[in-house]
């Protein structure tokens, strides 16, 4: 997709002038797999926008674990790991096949939404996504039974179940690898006897 393009009918800008600036000051990345993309307590220099590929976020908890808190694989999503542009990043971004992002430096991304309101509506509709998106998450994992939580994680990241590793996606789901397997098992064998 071009860059003229994602700005348009992805992000909806309306002003061709706008456009312009993006283009000229954004830079296609390409990303490796297994690339850390961004470090916990980085400051951002640069808003990210995924164009292709599959990206994960991660903290290390106090007992030293790999804890993944999110998965990218959508073109178009902002990545996301700080509460404000230009912040302090809460997460490790790691990609986990090999993609591209679309940087943007922060700086002209503060300039927009200081110039005008549909920068403003564009910024706080990226924001209600991603609140929306961490409380149902939230919930679910509070008050779900793991085979509830698999399921709503084949409904709602269709096909990552084949992309990623167990490890990680069970992770997510607050599992132990053991019981992502049970639960993988037991849905094959359900599929295959009810064929």
């Amino acid at each position: 997709m071009k860059t003229e393009d994602f700005f348009s009918a992805i992000l909806k800008i309306s002003s061709p002038s706008a456009i312009r600036r993006l283009v000229r000051a954004s830079e296609k990345k390409p990303v490796r797999r297994g690339e850390l993309i961004i470090r916990e307590g980085e400051i951002q220099k640069n808003l990210l926008f995924l164009m292709q590929g599959i990206l994960r976020g991660y903290f290390i908890d106090v007992y030293g674990n790999d804890i993944t808190d999110c998965f990218n694989f959508k073109p178009g999503h902002p990545v996301m790991s700080a509460f404000e542009i230009g912040g302090s990043s809460m997460l490790f971004i790691e990609a986990l096949t090999s993609g591209e992002v679309l940087r943007i430096p922060v700086e002209l991304v503060k300039e927009l939404l200081e110039e005008g309101t549909e920068f403003v509506w564009i910024y706080n509709y990226m924001l209600r996504g991603a609140l929306q998106d961490i409380w149902e998450l939230k919930t679910m994992l509070q008050k779900c039974s793991a085979q509830e939580r698999y399921q709503w994680f084949l409904k709602n990241y269709p096909g990552l179940i084949d992309q990623v590793t167990n490890k990680y996606i069970a992770s997510f789901l607050r599992m132990s690898p053991v019981t992502l397997s049970r639960l993988k098992t037991g849905l094959e064998k359900e599929q295959h006897d009810g064929k």
